[in-house]
């Protein structure tokens, strides 16, 4: 193998290691955004289930009001 063999292929790995590295940060950062969007998902449950205890006793209170006006 001649020495400008050893070189190209030496750069060819090098530019693999590099590309691995970034893939791996890419991974590791798309992860905490999923973590982040899932969290983000359970508060937007948390509070449609919250809002829809508010207008369920919002409708009984008009409710017993109708019931008294009427």
């Amino acid at each position: 193998m001649s020495l400008e063999k050893v070189d190209a292929l030496e750069e060819r790995i090098t530019k693999v290691v590099e590309l691995v590295k970034a893939l791996k940060d890419e991974k590791n950062r798309l992860s905490i955004e999923v973590e982040r969007l899932r969290a983000v998902e359970e508060e937007a449950g948390r509070l449609r289930q919250e809002r829809d205890q508010v207008r369920e006793r919002l409708e009984n209170i008009i409710k017993g009001i109708e019931t008294i006006t009427t």
